[in-house]
This record gives structure tokens, sequence and C-alpha cells, in this order.
């Protein structure tokens, strides 16, 4: 995932995903931003209902049944269902793509990649409810070309402020080297290098205050361990001072050096 896409998508969510996903299969024309903003002014967001009243706006029909004793094989897909994996902190919502008695193709919730695996294995992380769709009749978003102009505009804003901290960044770099190869400059260098390393660290863990369900953050948090994860570090005694978290602090503080 590119630097603009991990700071664009701060506040996308397995649901974002799964009902973009949906869509997808169901060859609906939508926005990013729209699909975003109906979802979080969902009153019950994050939730199966919020993610089943969403579809509805573009006319796909759903219903939420138990599985039960059934097989996945008897449910028609694609369909809706939860899964959680160990070391999740909850649930995430997925799409299942096909069924049979012997394997399940499913989305993962955080590479947002189609995943083949055994029926047995699938079953140990479902969460037993399923969301059947229905989208023979599903249409487009309404005033969509209207809606993708403002999408492109708003886009270009929100990068703004990270291309000139990139422009910065670089440009000082460059002022370091031109006044020659010291140690004075490499020190200078990798002193740039740490800061802005730092940038990213303190922003990922203010994406994670913002939404910790995001898929991205979900499996970059999670990628050593149990003990060393976000949620470990920020619901930890020492994660604030003066009220105010260390991700804060720490952002503030490796800003101020550009």
């Amino acid at each position: 995932m590119g630097l603009f896409n991990f700071l664009y998508t701060a506040k996308q969510s397995d649901l974002y995903y799964t009902s973009g996903f949906v869509l997808g299969l169901f060859n609906v024309r939508y926005t990013k931003l729209n699909l975003q903003n109906l979802l979080e002014a969902h009153v019950d967001y994050p939730s199966l209902l919020s993610l089943k009243d969403i579809l509805a706006e573009f006319n796909v029909v759903s219903m939420a049944v138990r599985k039960g004793n059934h097989s996945y094989a008897e449910f028609e897909t694609p369909f809706i269902c939860a899964i959680q994996k160990e070391g999740w902190s909850s649930p995430s919502f997925t799409v299942v793509t096909s069924a049979g008695d012997s394997n399940v193709m499913y989305l993962d919730p955080l590479s947002q990649k189609l995943v083949n695996i055994g029926t047995s294995d699938f079953e140990k992380i479902d969460k037993d409810i399923i969301l059947l769709l229905d989208g023979e009749m599903a249409r487009d978003e309404v005033n969509y070309s209207e809606n993708k102009q403002i999408e492109r505009t708003d886009r270009i804003v929100k990068h703004l402020p990270y291309y000139l901290l990139i422009a910065i960044f670089v440009f000082s770099i460059f002022i370091l080297l031109m006044q020659g190869y010291f140690l004075s400059t490499l020190v200078g260098v990798i002193f740039m290098v740490t800061s802005f390393t730092g940038i990213l660290v303190s922003s990922l863990l203010i994406r994670h205050e913002i939404n910790s369900h995001d898929p991205f953050v979900k499996e970059v948090c999670g990628a050593w361990g149990k003990k060393s994860s976000c949620d470990s570090v920020l619901s930890s005694n020492q994660s604030t001072l003066f009220g105010i978290s260390w991700s804060i602090w720490g952002s503030a503080f490796f800003t101020s050096f550009f």
C-alpha cells in the first residue's frame, strides 16, 4: 500500500471494504467518498445493520440468518459474514464468494485479497451469522458523475499537506548534501530520516486511535505479536502524558523538526 493510500484511508474499515467489494461484484458504480460518508453517518455504525442499510441505498437486498447446522454450500454466494482470527480484538466482516463442502473462498479483511481455505478451518473463525445478498436490481450511486468529481477534488486537498511534508523532507536532505560529504552531513541525513520515520510511526498510532477496526492498521499493528501490538502500546499505563497520548506528543515532536 502506497504512502498516500495509507494516509487517505485512515478512516476506512472492514465495513467499507466489504460493502465496496459487494458493490463491485454487482457492477455498481459508486464513489469511495460517498460510501464512506454513508457508513459513518449511520447511527449504528459499525454494525451489521449499518452494512445492510448502506447496501439497500444501492438497491442490494439483504437478509441476515443464522448458519446453525447448515453447510456453507446451502447458501447462495456471495454472502457476508463475520470472522475473528486469533489475536484480533474484534470480529471483521468479510465476503464469501464461493462455498463448497471442502473449501471456502472469502475476502481477507486485512489484505483485501481472496483467500481459499478448508471449510473446517473457516468454521473455526466464523461467527455463525450470514447476510444473504440479492443484487439483481442493484443500481448505481445517485449523482455518480458529480460525486466522482467532488471525490477527486477532495482527494487532492487531503493530499496537499503530505505532498508538502515530503517536499520539505527531500529539500532538507538536498540542502544537507550540498554542504559536502562530511560527518556532520551524514549525521544530519540520519537525523532527518529518523525524524521522518518517527512521523510515520506516530501517524500509524494516531490512525489506530481514530479507527482500530481499519484492516491496514490491524495488519501492521499485529505483525509483531500481541505484546507489541498497537493495542498493547496505546492501552498501557504509560500511554499518556498529562492526558494526551504519546502518539500525539510524538507526532508533534517529530513534525517540529521540519
